[in-house]
């Protein structure tokens, strides 16, 4: 799902290790609904990379709980947050 589809911005939490992330759907196709999160980090630039997939027919969540450390993140209070485009394009996240 691209950054500019969302109605809102991604939500961002950091409780220890568990990162909170609370989405919204697109607004250019109504149909999709997001239905997992996928994480991946970069532990040399200290930055994580979050993206949503969405589908037709799948169950419509809007909050996930990432723990960091299955993610082998120690001190992901040190990371940037960036949002990652089907492009590859980033989107930087605040908390």
């Amino acid at each position: 799902m691209f950054f500019k589809e969302m109605s809102a911005k991604p939500e961002l939490t950091l409780n220890g290790n568990f990162l909170t992330v609370k989405t919204s759907n697109s607004i250019e196709n109504s149909a999709l609904k997001i239905h997992a999160i996928h994480l991946s980090a970069e532990e040399a630039t200290k930055q994580i990379y979050l993206s949503a997939e969405q589908a037709l027919n799948k169950d419509y969540k809007d909050t996930y709980v990432l723990n960091l450390a299955g993610f082998k993140i120690s001190e992901p209070e040190k990371y940037s947050f960036y949002w990652i485009d089907p492009d590859k394009n980033l989107t930087k996240l605040d908390f």
